[in-house]
């Protein structure tokens, strides 16, 4: 889960490059903003997992259930060429 978790991480700073210098309107300021948050919460909800099945003090079913959501994070880049087939949910 390791490396799922480094590609989760690597795309979500990939799709973090935008600027703010770039929103020239308020309307693009607003989806910037917007998708900051979207990136914010989706880190927020990756540290989880990631804090989850690295501590080690979680039963089986409690594991099976934080690497198929980790696996349904991932499933959004699947496009990715980083992306393995044995990530599918």
């Amino acid at each position: 889960m390791t490396e799922l978790i480094a590609f989760i991480r690597a795309c979500l700073d990939d799709a973090a490059r935008g600027s703010i210098d770039d929103a020239t309107s308020d309307e693009a300021l607003a989806a910037y903003l917007q998708e900051e948050r979207d990136l914010t919460a989706k880190r927020e909800r990756l540290n989880y997992l990631a804090h989850i099945l690295g501590g080690g003090l979680i039963d089986v079913g409690e594991r099976a259930q934080a690497e198929h959501l980790l696996r349904l994070e991932a499933a959004a880049y699947d496009w990715h060429p980083g992306y393995r087939d044995e990530w599918r949910p």
